[in-house]
Order: structure tokens, then C-alpha cells, then sequence
């Protein structure tokens, strides 16, 4: 039992030392050194790519790179105050004849009988068309005359 008692007491003197001296350690950590200047131990440290958040950590520096979302335009632009690519003009795409908005039709005549129909779709920088003809009957006559 006694025994038992002894090694509960090591285990939590141990455990209460190593957080301890973590903790001690973190405190100290060195900083880090960029382009002749100094970075304490959590700092932010600059990139010259505006997606990574870089940081100082224990006399390192770790950088994770911003995931951006596709965009939903084709006349998307960089913004100044972000890395990812914005659309200043909302969801769009292009047809044969321009730019037009997510959701809008845009319909052009093909032809004295036929009409281009085109949509703007998510997820798609050109637009879907479709022809839609409508040609008139025919008017021969299926009579014959002897």
C-alpha cells in the first residue's frame, strides 16, 4: 500500500514539474529573427504573401496559408484588404455578347426562325444557352392532281 501511495505522489509531483517547466519554457522561448528584425514568441510575423498568417513560436515561425472560395464571377478583382479574390459586381458570367448576373436570361435571334437562349448557372464563368427554334409548317400539298 505503501508503495502505492509513493508512486501516486511521484506520478503528480512529475506531472505538476512538466507543466511547470512548459510553462517556464514558453515564457523564455526564444523569439524569432526575420529580415533584421525581432519577433517575440507569439508575435505575428509579416509575409510578403498576404494569405499566410505567419506567427513566432518557441524561436519558430509557422505560417498557415488561407483556403479561399472560388469566385463566382468573371470579373473578379483583388482586394487590397484581402487575399482572396472578390466579386465587386455580384455572381455573374460571360455570354457571347457580355457579362450578365446570376440568375438573368440573355436571349439573342439566330436566324430568321431560331432564338439563342442563355442563362447565367452557378458555379460556371459561361453562361448555359440553348437554341430554340420554331420553324413553320410546310405548305405543300399532299394532293395529286391527274
Amino acid at each position: 500500500m505503501r508503495t502505492l501511495l509513493l508512486m501516486t505522489v511521484v506520478l503528480f509531483v512529475s506531472a505538476t514539474l512538466a507543466t511547470q517547466l512548459k510553462e517556464a519554457e514558453e515564457e523564455a522561448a526564444p523569439g524569432c529573427d526575420r529580415d533584421g528584425v525581432h519577433y517575440g514568441s507569439g508575435d505575428r510575423v509579416p509575409h510578403p504573401d498576404k494569405c499566410a498568417w505567419c506567427s513566432c513560436r518557441g524561436g519558430h515561425i509557422s505560417c498557415v496559408m488561407t483556403q479561399c472560395a472560388f469566385p463566382q464571377c468573371v470579373d473578379s478583382v483583388e482586394s487590397e484588404n484581402s487575399c482572396c479574390r472578390t466579386c465587386p459586381n455580384g455572381e455573374n458570367c460571360r455570354t457571347p455578347e457580355g457579362i450578365i448576373p446570376f440568375g438573368e436570361t440573355w436571349t439573342e435571334s439566330r436566324g430568321e426562325y431560331c432564338v439563342a437562349k442563355c442563362r447565367c448557372r452557378p458555379y460556371r464563368h459561361h453562361a448555359t444557352c440553348k437554341l430554340q427554334c420554331n420553324f413553320p409548317e410546310s405548305r405543300e400539298s399532299n394532293s395529286t392532281d391527274d
